[in-house]
């Protein structure tokens, strides 16, 4: 059996870390920027929560599913104008391309939360988790504003 000195040992620790830790940034390519939901009056309403994604790797990457303790349910949502009527329906995985940022905006694209456990509260905030195929979880934290906000105040 051979004995590695101090130096050897170190330096092997020091490249697996470098490693462990280009390859973990590799992974975690989608940023989350400026989430924020609106307030709302009562529980038995739903929310919806807005906020960018940003894919900086070098493939695309899916949102599959996302999750927070404040609700029974979260759902992406797309809404789409077809003839002048308005329609709100589930979006299955939007996919991040690289390089490019898709956002959740009022009246567009965002999430919609129902079954709440509570009223949404200005000047509070709330987890959630989104879940992607090749990022994995990712845990914000998102502040609620005013129920007639446009965006982050």
């Amino acid at each position: 059996m051979k004995i590695l000195s101090p130096q050897t040992l170190f330096g092997s620790l020091l490249l697996a870390l470098l490693t462990v830790n280009a390859w973990a940034e590799e992974l975690n390519t989608i940023s989350v920027e400026q989430p924020w939901a609106r307030a709302t009056i009562l529980k038995s309403r739903p929310a919806a929560a807005y906020l960018t994604l940003r894919n900086t790797g070098a493939e695309a990457d899916r949102l599959l599913s996302v999750t927070s303790p404040v609700a029974g349910s979260v759902v992406i949502h797309a809404t789409t104008m077809t003839e002048g009527v308005v329609k709100m329906s589930p979006e299955h995985s939007p996919l991040v391309e690289p390089g490019k940022s898709i956002a959740f905006r009022p009246g567009e694209r965002h999430l919609m939360m129902t079954d709440l456990k509570d009223a949404l509260r200005k000047g509070e905030s709330f987890p959630l988790t989104l879940r992607f195929e090749k990022a994995g979880s990712i845990e914000i934290t998102v502040p609620i504003y005013s129920p007639g906000a446009q965006g982050p105040e």
